[in-house]
């Protein structure tokens, strides 16, 4: 059996299209709004994890969510491991997210190994707390 190499992914490749929606996936996996909002909260998740302190990269991206109006209250963080959650069940992220370009059907979208998207997910090793406060502001702003 011959495991598949995921590749980097964005639905849009404009403006900070792919900071803000780059993720890894299958190259033949099937896609919807709520399989790619697992995703993307899945490279949420390794940020905050890869912070050099993850409770405290999970509370700073509540506060910024909670900010933007994105979030109804500070997330009470017991454990790092919730961030990503505040993107799954969060329909102001979704809605946000499709403010900023992401389409609202995937019928016709085929993942394709990008450049850009490779470079935003590389980064993301690199400084994995900076890059979580840039996805944050990103998200935030209004496109």
């Amino acid at each position: 059996m011959t495991l598949e190499r995921p590749i980097a992914w964005s639905p849009i490749l404009k403006s900070n299209g792919t900071l803000l929606m780059s993720v890894w996936v299958n190259k033949t996996q099937k896609l919807n709004p709520s399989a790619y909002l697992f995703l993307l909260s899945d490279r949420v998740q390794n940020l905050i994890d890869r912070s050099p302190d993850p409770t405290v990269a999970c509370q700073r991206l509540s506060e910024m969510l909670q900010e933007a109006g994105l979030q109804n209250g500070p997330l009470t963080v017991k454990d790092p491991e919730d961030g990503a959650m505040t993107l799954v069940n969060n329909s102001r992220v979704l809605n946000r997210l499709y403010l900023h370009g992401l389409p609202t059907s995937f019928k016709d979208l085929q993942p394709t190994d990008t450049l850009l998207a490779l470079a935003e997910l590389k980064a993301d090793r690199a400084e994995p707390e900076e890059r979580l406060e840039s996805w944050a502001s990103a998200l935030a702003a209004m496109p």
